[in-house]
């Protein structure tokens, strides 16, 4: 019988606290000071937030394309795609 042997690949988990922290050190002391708060993490993602009023717009930029001929204006033909 033959065994085989599973790999697992581990990746880091890192905030985005730490990420700026190593990345950036100026602007995390920056943050520090002027947000005063334990965890940076939650005011980027709530900063990050999209609203109601963008949900319409979120949606239709990541709609699928329809068929046919996308991207003619009116008038164009088929040589304005080359």
């Amino acid at each position: 019988m033959k065994y085989t042997e599973m790999q697992r690949d581990v990746y880091l988990f890192i905030t985005i606290e730490e990420y700026i922290r190593a990345t950036a050190p100026s602007v995390y002391s920056k943050l520090r000071m002027m947000l005063n708060v334990r965890d940076i993490t939650e005011v980027i993602l709530a900063a990050a937030e999209v609203g109601d009023v963008d949900k319409y717009y979120q949606r239709i930029m990541q709609e699928r394309p329809k068929p046919g001929k996308g991207g003619l204006l009116p008038g164009e033909g088929e040589d304005a795609l080359v």
